[in-house]
Parts: structure tokens; sequence; C-alpha cells
């Protein structure tokens, strides 16, 4: 059983890093051509994109699929809340 377990991490793993790859996100398509290249059929694809939306691993947005920490990373860059803007300033006394 725990086989099957650590071959689905990986599969997973395999999939985020491929989508890694398109900067710009992954279409439906794509996505699903990516995932029945790792050896799932129309139908399990289209439920591993359900488990994996579900999971929180990937993120849909404007109709592009995405890897959920490489958005999040992009949308703290763009707010500014990933970076420090200013250090605190210590009294001297």
């Amino acid at each position: 059983m725990s086989h099957e377990l650590d071959d689905n991490i990986e599969r997973r793993q395999r999939i985020l890093a491929k989508i890694r790859q398109h900067a710009k996100g992954v279409s439906v398509l794509a996505l699903t051509r990516i995932i029945m290249e790792m050896g799932y059929n129309l139908r399990g694809a289209k439920d591993k994109i359900r488990e994996m939306s579900y999971g929180g691993w990937i993120k849909e947005q404007n109709g592009l699929w995405f890897d959920a920490d490489s958005l999040s990373h992009a949308r703290k860059r763009e707010d500014g809340n990933g970076m420090v803007a200013k250090g605190s300033e210590q009294e001297v006394g």
C-alpha cells in the first residue's frame, strides 16, 4: 500500500515540475496531456486535475493552470508582501 502512495506523490511532483516550466501557465488541454503522459487515461487525468486542485497544489487563474506555490510567490512580489520595505528603527538611549 505504501508503494502506491509513494508513486502517487512522485507523479504529483513530476506534474508540478512540468507545470513550473511554463511561466505563463498551462491550458487545461496541455495539463491534461501532461498528466496523460504520466500513464493516466483521459478520465484519470481529469480526476487528477480535480484532486490536485482540491488539494491546493495547482490553481486556475484566467483559464490557465499554475503551480500554487509559484502563483502565491508571484502575488506576494506584486503586492510587496514578500519583501521587507523598511527596517525598524531602534531608539538609542
